[in-house]
């Protein structure tokens, strides 16, 4: 496996209720080769971290899910899966922008302060190792108005002033996606020190909300399952899972 085979073989849709339920209803019957793309116009019940909808207007975005059999990881190394995804899509969007990329944990992507896309990896494990992977990414391409709803929201073409063609966008973030997925199994976790520097939030103090509790903190790093690891203002260290603790987005706290 060395050549590009992540979206190799694309199912395309006009409109489906949730790519990664697609994906999921084929691994039940015969499963497909590996690299398998399911990708669509319109997604009208996408989902995201928290259990929340991703929302995207039709085609204007890329949403895509792939389908990746990595029974090279086991258990533990779960979240080495996302980290390679996180940063093959910042890859793709450090070639499209000169403002900063970056990851919010746990795979949410930024330029500068404003999401631009997300991730979903959902997995099946068999024994002690992966089976199957479902990885969900929607990305923000051509879309201009997000809503009072999304003020947090943007596109390339927000950023950037250009408009894009989708179809020439997914073909080139394969290939940096083909290339972490076979850095991956080569170094599982040889991307460790990369995803940390690339956080937001890392060596930098922001406000967080834990509960109906509000805090600044710095992120320090992230564990092997995933959980994030911060140091608050007070000097406490934290482990936080992915539903304990919410990143306020914004920039840096100012300390007085």
């Amino acid at each position: 496996m060395n050549g590009l085979f992540v979206g190799a073989n694309r199912i395309r849709l006009k409109s489906t209720p949730s790519t990664n339920s697609y994906a999921s209803e084929l691994l039940k019957n015969q499963p497909p080769m590996e690299g398998t793309m399911i990708w669509t116009e319109e997604q009208t019940h996408g989902r995201g971290q928290r259990g929340n909808f991703w929302t995207s207007a039709p085609g204007k975005n890329l949403t895509f899910s792939l389908i990746l059999y990595p029974s090279f990881l086991n258990a533990a190394q779960f979240f080495s899966l996302s980290k390679a995804v996180a940063l093959g899509i910042r890859d793709f969007l450090t070639e499209k922008t000169v403002q900063p990329v970056k990851v919010k944990w746990p795979n949410d992507l930024y330029i500068g302060t404003k999401k631009v896309g997300g991730i979903l990896v959902e997995s099946g494990f068999r024994n002690n190792s992966m089976g199957h992977a479902v990885v969900g990414i929607g990305l923000n391409i051509n879309q201009l108005d997000f809503g009072p709803e999304l003020p947090n929201a943007s596109s390339l073409a927000q950023i950037t002033g250009q408009r894009f063609d989708c179809a020439a966008l997914l073909d080139r973030l394969c290939t940096f996606l083909n290339a972490r997925y076979l850095r991956l199994k080569a170094d599982p976790f040889g991307m460790d020190e990369e995803y940390l520097h690339a956080l937001l939030g890392f060596r930098q103090w922001h406000h967080y909300r834990k509960g109906e509790e509000g805090l600044i903190a710095q992120v320090t790093g992230v564990e092997p399952d995933g959980r994030l690891g911060l140091l608050t203002l007070s000097g406490d260290h934290l482990k936080a899972d992915f539903k304990s603790i919410e990143f306020i987005p914004g920039p840096p706290a100012i300390l007085r």
